[in-house]
């Protein structure tokens, strides 16, 4: 029912699925339906003029719906969808998990009895709820990394490893993507929306509003998750600058507990003929009870001022 050939199409189809058409089956659909079928560059132009467009009699409007390729790694993916004729048709040259899971659980009888701008919309719709599944998915991630980034105890933290940290980051990075990603399908999407409000027929048959409501509300999430990825990324770096600090900072502490001895040891070990002070029998004891004091001394001043 979704994909037919358009030469046995049957007379109640009420929507013609494109996946990955061949050049056969674009000039078969357009001599059927009088209308051009955009190629994938087309529906890959930035300008929204090209993706949002009333020719011909049909109404064109290109999207561009999140996939998931992998752990939180998101691609968009463009569909056409193309109202002409009473006949909703998608054209896509990939497969798209969200629509699959909208042709699986359509039944013909329901969405024959529906206009086709009913059907888009409720498509729309549909969409829609998948990318909010997928925010809500990486708004559960991130609340997961802001728990390991400042809920661990100290000890745990200075414990870390170079090679976790990288994870930790790769993990944000990751995260930042997919928010951004899904920003950029919701901006396509409230452009079709507003674009689709500017139709009479559809505001006579249709209110967007509500879908407008929705996709403002899940940019907002999205501009949310956006700005919290980009504080615990501040975040992870300044706790990593904060531990390359503390490591500098016992370096510096232990030259400094250091450099007194070795001020004294330096000018003891000079081999001058004359020197009083070495003269007497208890001259090596003392020497040593002196280098030992002004090595105990700076460690207790810095212990002192919590610097170690």
């Amino acid at each position: 029912m979704w994909r037919e050939h358009v030469q046995r199409m049957p007379l109640d189809t009420v929507w013609v699925d494109c996946v990955d058409p061949s050049h056969a089956e674009i000039s078969m659909v357009e001599a059927a339906l009088g209308i051009d079928i955009p190629t994938l560059s087309e529906m890959e132009a930035i300008v929204p003029s090209k993706r949002l467009r009333e020719e011909q009699g049909a109404v064109y409007a290109t999207l561009f719906v999140p996939v998931e390729d992998g752990v939180l790694s998101v691609k968009l993916v463009p569909i056409t969808c193309i109202l002409a004729r009473d006949i909703v048709l998608t054209v896509r040259y990939a497969p798209i998990p969200l629509i699959e899971a909208y042709f699986a659980h359509s039944k013909h009888p329901e969405l024959a009895s529906q206009p086709p701008t009913a059907l888009f919309i409720k498509f729309f719709s549909r969409l829609l709820d998948g990318i909010a599944d997928l925010l809500e998915r990486i708004t559960e991630k991130v609340d997961v990394l802001s728990h390991d980034i400042f809920r661990r105890e100290e000890e745990e933290f200075r414990a870390t490893r170079t090679a976790s940290i990288s994870i930790l980051l790769q993990r944000i990075g990751m995260c930042g993507e997919g928010t951004a990603s899904l920003r950029d399908s919701l901006v396509g999407f409230e452009l079709c929306a507003a674009f689709l409000t500017s139709l009479l027929r559809f505001s006579e048959e249709v209110s967007l509003k509500t879908l407008e409501k929705d996709i403002l509300a899940l940019k907002d999430l999205s501009s949310f998750l956006s700005n919290k990825v980009s504080f615990l990324l501040n975040a992870t770096l300044g706790l990593v600058n904060l531990r390359q600090n503390d490591i500098i900072k016992i370096f510096s502490v232990v030259s400094v507990v250091f450099l007194p001895p070795t001020l004294l040891t330096g000018l003891w070990g000079m081999n001058f003929e004359y020197m009083p002070e070495l003269q007497s029998a208890w001259s090596y004891p003392v020497a040593l009870c002196v280098i030992l004091a002004s090595a105990v001394m700076p460690y207790l001043y810095c212990k002192r001022k919590r610097w170690l």
